[in-house]
């Protein structure tokens, strides 16, 4: 290779081209500055100098009384325990805690000083909450007391309190907790910076011959003053062979079966003579363990059977139903088995035009009025962004279905349809062809374009739960044009009973001007109801900035209970191809729930868990926005066919896909560590999470595909061919909507076919292969979203509807006669 040699003043003289260049070149994404969230001011992180000071100087009275004042004025606030990109953040009280157990390492007289004061404190608050059994007051207990005497004890309350509750990953997580030996822990210099996961995450990829000498290793850990994650208790004094056998049976509860074996014969090496007492008699750890083995082999036979045989008076008791998008809460496509699938639809409800569906009512401006058809009470709102022209229909948003005791919900627009499931036929009888609910809009208050383009599916969405269905109302778009911004909050939220065929729940509508009087807050998605609370993210934005949070709201009054700390502050991420909708995008960030905890993105780059309870946020995590840094010239822009989607939840995982990052995600859902992200190129275009089958991911977006749980290694893809390159060729046959599981089977829509897949990959198959197709041009419909429920599948083509019955199907009176 020939080298130049330049000169000093050759290179000064080139000085200014070079800042020229510079300052034209586009930034990349690493130079772009991580969003914002509720997390440590300055005067905390002053605090947190002057504390290590004053211990280097031996002021350990002073240390402790800033310690306590800085943990009781820490509102909730987060900090960054890494400083890498992803960058994880945990509750500063939480951060502090954890400091004086690995303080008291080094300084046994500052720990002890800290518990002579605050012991006889923790003891009582134990004691308080074990009278009152609540799992959630026991969870934040764990967050004040962890350094105490008592914080191996609070951790196992609240791992015994979830247990009742039926919250068996919380179980999990708290016990994880109780002794660093239940995690497996990645070497750091630092305990911050330590890493650590699940067995489930570790085990699965060990052979049997392994198992031994990593338990052997794994003995010496609490020995050590360094390499335990953030957050554990050191030196606890509980026998640890019982927290271990609950660790056992908490796994075998998760179905994570291969996790519990080989930790039972972890324990066998570290506790050999050990004795535990289960069900109130004293016997060896090995003779529990195989008992306990045995029991839940036999549990979950039965319940297998059990769901054999009655699947569908299960269905009919509402257990198995598509209550929003995702199904459930924790945002996961996936359904009871649907059986064989009759090829020609028992029902097809045509719908409106989309002109008619989607343009304004010129009804009366009369503020509150009763609709003709139903009596249900309507309310003047903005109208949605114009009407839909056929041409548009395919990148036209759209709303997605959801099903509830026996009862197909179908928004239109600002009109809500309910079917019922088994006949097709509208509910209540006698209302015709009318919708159940429908807002009246003003008139004269069309954007003066005409009509915004889109960059992605949802409208109007609805969801259900314990007979009340709640439904967002208000503009497709979020962030508008400045030629269209609105002149108020046009985003509400509608809550209506069942019971009262469709009445509308007093306190609503909930409109945004209820929360806050920004007039840019818009609710993103539609709400998730969980028991007598709903929760739906909210987004204020202008040409500036995009600030996200979360808003809790009680059902019984329409009264907001908490709006959340600051999720994310961001710039709004452009794109250049006014097609795609220019700064504009869908409002469809949907909250997710499980176990007391909400999960949230909203495309502003922070990823956080928040107290179902309180709204505090549990832990943080950021990321770069547009392309990871691996790219030379990466780029700040949203994920070109990435539609917005929820974080779905599965097993240990909270999978992250927002429409503002270029790879897919899986953290820790219990305390947010970085678990794996995929390769550059993979997963650019996912935005379902369709289910796990043995050890794999499947996941839906422009394709198929199957990744590696463990690692996010990819496996397999339909189609295949696809060139990940800028204007590369996208997958053929190409998806017409969202994808769902039922069972073991896949239901990929296309525009003209519904194609059947096993998600059992077959090993003597490279790539996965469709083993049956249902013609839909022959049927007069088109593809769409496919949802399972009920025995039946159900096609949804923006403005029709098409019922397609299964083996596994109702065989009797209305479900909802039988709701328990």
């Amino acid at each position: 290779m020939q080298v130049i040699k330049s000169s000093p003043w050759a290179t000064w003289r080139a000085l200014p081209a070079l800042l020229v260049a510079l300052c034209l070149a586009r930034p990349a994404a690493s130079d772009e500055p991580l969003a914002s969230l509720h997390s440590v001011n300055a005067g905390e992180r002053l605090a947190l100098e002057q504390i290590d000071q004053w211990l280097s100087n031996g002021q350990d009275a002073e240390a402790i009384e800033l310690i306590v004042r800085t943990m009781d004025e820490a509102g909730g606030r987060l900090i960054a325990v890494q400083e890498s990109v992803p960058r994880h953040h945990t509750p500063l009280k939480q951060f502090l805690q954890d400091r004086l157990l690995r303080w008291g390492r080094s300084n046994p007289e500052l720990l002890a000083a800290y518990r002579r004061r605050y012991d006889a404190f923790a003891a009582k608050r134990i004691e308080d909450v074990r009278l009152s059994g609540d799992v959630m007051q026991a969870l934040r207990l764990v967050d004040d007391v962890l350094a105490t005497q008592y914080g191996d004890e609070a951790l196992l309350l609240a791992a015994d309190l979830a247990w009742q509750r039926g919250w068996v990953w919380t179980t999990i997580g708290c016990l994880r907790r109780l002794d660093p030996r239940w995690q497996a822990c990645a070497d750091g210099t630092a305990g911050s910076e330590v890493t650590a996961v699940g067995w489930e995450m570790f085990l699965g990829r060990m052979s049997e011959d392994q198992i031994a000498p990593l338990a052997a290793g794994i003995a010496k850990r609490d020995s050590q003053n360094q390499g335990w994650p953030i957050g554990c208790y050191v030196d606890s004094d509980l026998n640890q062979a019982e927290v271990g056998l609950r660790l056992v049976i908490a796994y075998q509860a998760a179905g994570e079966r291969t996790a519990a074996k080989r930790l039972a014969a972890m324990m066998e090496i570290w506790y050999p003579d050990s004795r535990v007492t289960m069900q109130g008699s004293s016997q060896s750890l090995q003779q529990a363990l195989t008992e306990v083995t045995k029991q839940l082999t036999e549990l979950r036979q039965q319940a297998s059977v059990t769901s054999q045989r009655s699947s569908s008076s299960l269905d009919r008791a509402g257990r198995f139903e598509w209550t929003t998008l995702g199904g459930d809460g924790q945002r996961v496509f996936s359904a009871p088995a649907l059986g064989e699938l009759e090829g020609i639809p028992a029902w097809v409800w045509d719908g409106p035009q989309a002109s008619s569906a989607t343009g304004p009512d010129n009804g009366p401006d009369n503020g509150t009025d009763t609709d003709t058809h139903t009596g249900t009470m309507q309310f003047p709102i903005e109208p949605p962004l114009g009407r839909i022209s056929d041409r548009d229909h395919a990148q036209a948003p759209h709303s997605f279905v959801a099903v509830h005791r026996g009862l197909v919900m179908f928004p239109l627009a600002d009109r809500l349809y309910i079917l019922d499931l088994k006949s097709g036929q509208p509910w209540p009888q006698g209302i015709g062809d009318q919708p159940l609910f429908a807002a009246i809009t003003k008139s004269g208050e069309l954007p003066i374009t005409g009509q915004m383009p889109y960059d992605g599916e949802p409208q109007a969405s609805v969801s259900a739960a314990d007979g009340r269905v709640a439904m967002r109302i208000g503009p497709a778009g979020s962030g508008w044009l400045s030629v269209m911004r609105p002149r108020g909050g046009v985003s509400q939220i509608v809550v209506l009973d069942l019971q009262q065929e469709g009445k509308l729940l007093q306190g609503f509508p909930l409109r945004s001007s209820d929360v806050s009087r920004d007039a840019k807050l818009e609710f993103e998605g539609a709400p998730l109801i969980v028991g007598s609370r709903m929760y739906v993210g909210a987004t204020v934005r202008d040409d500036a900035l995009m600030t996200v949070t979360v808003i809790g709201v009680d059902l019984a009054s329409g009264q907001v209970l908490f709006q959340s700390p600051l999720v994310s502050a961001s710039r709004p991420l452009e794109t250049d191809d006014r097609s795609l909708g220019g700064q504009n995008r869908v409002a469809q960030a949907l909250v997710s729930y499980r176990e007391g905890t909400i999960y949230y993105h909203g495309d502003g780059g922070v990823m956080v868990a928040i107290d179902a309870e309180n709204g505090q946020l549990r832990w943080g995590q950021q990321y770069p926005r547009g392309e990871w840094s691996e790219a030379g010239y990466a780029q700040r822009r949203r994920a070109p066919r990435r539609q917005s989607s929820p974080t779905a939840l599965i097993g240990p995982l909270a999978i992250l896909a927002p429409a503002d990052l270029d790879r897919l995600v899986a953290v820790d859902a219990m305390d947010g560590r970085m678990l794996w992200t995929t390769d550059l190129g993979i997963a650019d275009d996912v935005d379902q999470v369709l289910g796990q089958v043995d050890g794999h991911l499947i996941l839906a977006g422009d394709s198929l595909q199957w990744l590696e749980r463990d690692s996010g290694r990819w496996v397999a893809q339909w189609p295949v061919g696809t060139s990940r390159q800028p204007f590369g060729a996208l997958p053929q046959p190409r998806r017409a909507g969202r994808a769902v599981m039922a069972g073991d089977q896949i239901v990929w829509p296309t525009a003209d076919s519904l194609w059947f897949f096993n998600a059992r990959l077959d090993p003597s198959s490279a790539l996965p292969i469709p083993k049956r197709k249902i013609g839909l041009a022959s049927l007069g419909l088109r593809g769409g979203d496919v949802v399972v429920a009920g025995g039946t599948l159900l096609l949804h083509s923006g403005t029709s509807l098409a019922a397609f019955r299964s083996s596994l199907n109702y065989n009797g009176d209305s479900p909802r006669e039988n709701e328990p």
